[in-house]
């Protein structure tokens, strides 16, 4: 059945991208930083490894993350004109030649807002 066969190619190579990924988010290779994904794995556990069990984390982390970025962009095509006062506010606060930190947070209450109002359920 040539359907299995490409079924399994492709398990395989989800298989091997997923191992390469959680390779990277344990070692913090990708980012360079230290991961949660890091510690629960390292962590001795009387299962054993548990590369496998980030799997559902990660995709959680992607559904929320790929929501509320979708959610995000519908905004800017519906309202278009708040960008504009977002992007005055981040160069008057921060500037054009750094990106913005934490410590810039209280100097930026309509990004807050901005950011405040994409944290909302969606049905």
């Amino acid at each position: 059945m040539p359907w299995r066969n490409r079924a399994q190619s492709f398990r395989k190579r989800q298989d091997e991208l997923y191992a390469s990924l959680t390779e990277e988010a344990l070692t913090g290779k990708g980012s360079e930083m230290h991961t949660w994904a890091s510690v629960f794995a390292s962590t001795d556990k009387p299962e054993g490894d548990q590369r496998r069990a980030l799997k559902p984390f990660a995709g959680a982390a992607i559904e929320t993350t790929a929501g509320s970025l979708q959610a995000f962009v519908l905004a800017c095509i519906r309202y278009p004109d708040w960008i504009i006062a977002a992007q005055k506010e981040l160069d008057d606060i921060v500037g054009v030649d750094r990106l913005p930190t934490f410590k810039d947070r209280p100097f930026l209450p309509f990004m807050e807002a901005v950011v405040r109002g994409m944290d909302f359920p969606r049905h």
